[in-house]
């Protein structure tokens, strides 16, 4: 969010800086009730990244693109075979909710079906990506506690070996903020 300080004179005549903290405050509380909102099989899937003896944990939000997650799930198998990859599933699509779900099943890769998104119809693509990121923050990673993992794009596909530990070894954080 802006500094006060940032807004031009035209856009405080505009009323900017109040439209910019209302709409933010309309995202955080959105943000807020669909993390509060259960996934089925959430507990189960926590237990089972918990017992999971990996040095890394790889998590994905998918969308509509079961041919993305088929892509990325490849090159995770060859480049990546030891950090488990879990494909958050943010779908609109039934059918490709299902075909998502089959292709993990068929894989043994985790899966999790995102609730809803929290805004149907007039939702905002940028948001629902956004709320189901923060859904997976607080609802799969803080409880199953890796020690190391990664929030890829589904489109992200490894085309060499990497290793995710080593590039948080001497830092934080690794990647764009």
């Amino acid at each position: 969010m802006r500094a006060l300080k940032d807004y031009t004179l035209a856009e405080w005549l505009a009323i900017a800086p109040a439209i910019h903290r209302l709409r933010r405050g309309r995202n955080v509380m959105v943000d807020r009730l669909y993390r509060g909102r259960p996934a089925p099989g959430q507990g189960e899937l926590v237990a089972r990244l918990q017992g999971l003896d990996a040095p890394a944990l790889a998590f994905t939000i998918a969308f509509n693109l079961p041919p993305a997650i088929a892509l990325l799930a490849d090159g995770m198998a060859r480049f990546l075979p030891d950090t488990p990859l879990v494909v958050c599933d943010n779908s609109s699509r039934p059918e490709a909710r299902a075909a998502i779900a089959a292709l993990c099943a068929e894989r043994g890769l985790a899966y999790c079906a995102l609730p809803p998104p929290p805004l149907k119809g007039g939702g905002n693509g940028s948001r629902s990506h956004a709320v189901a990121l923060n859904w997976v923050l607080h609802n799969l990673i803080r409880p199953a506690a890796p020690k190391v993992f990664a929030l890829l794009d589904h489109d992200l596909v490894p085309l060499a070996p990497v290793e995710l530990t080593a590039l948080v070894a001497d830092q934080p954080a690794y990647g764009m903020v």
